[in-house]
C-alpha cells in the first residue's frame, strides 16, 4: 500500500494531560485513519534545547492553581506558563506581568485569580 499525503492546515495546539495534539482541517477527507496516512514531511523548524520544567501547585485566596513553566532560551527569555486547570497556556516575560488583565485573558481565569497568579510568577520570573 502507498502512503497517502493529505493537506494539512494547523488550526489549533491543544495540551491535555501533557501531550500535543495538533487538530488540522482537512479539504478533502472527511475520515482520517492516522494508520493509513501520513502528513506532508516538511518543517518550519525542529529544534532540540534544553529546558528547566516546573510544576507548582499552590492555593491561594480566591482559587488553586496547579502551574507548569518552562524555562528555556526559545522565546527571548520568555517563560511557557500553562495553566493545568484550563489548558490554556503562554509565554510570559516581565513585560507581560506589568499588562493589567494579561495573566487573566491568557491562562483563562477571572480577574482575581490573574491577580494571584500574577503575584506569584512576579517572585519567579525575572
Amino acid at each position: 500500500m502507498s502512503t497517502k499525503y493529505i493537506p494539512c492546515h494547523l488550526s489549533l495546539i491543544y495540551y491535555h494531560n501533557f501531550a500535543v495534539y495538533f487538530i488540522c482541517r482537512y479539504t478533502n477527507f472527511t475520515t482520517f485513519k492516522r494508520s493509513r496516512y501520513k502528513m506532508i514531511d516538511m518543517y518550519l523548524y525542529d529544534d532540540n534545547e534544553e529546558s528547566q520544567v516546573q510544576f507548582v501547585g499552590f492555593v491561594g485566596e480566591h482559587s488553586r492553581y496547579d502551574l507548569m513553566l518552562v524555562h528555556t532560551n526559545r522565546h527571548y527569555g520568555k517563560t511557557l506558563v500553562l495553566n493545568m486547570q484550563t489548558n490554556k497556556f503562554g509565554i510570559i516575560g516581565t513585560d507581560d506581568l506589568k499588562e493589567e488583565g494579561y495573566i487573566a485573558h491568557i491562562l483563562g481565569v477571572n480577574a482575581e485569580e490573574g491577580d494571584e497568579i500574577t503575584e506569584y510568577l512576579n517572585e519567579v520570573i525575572h
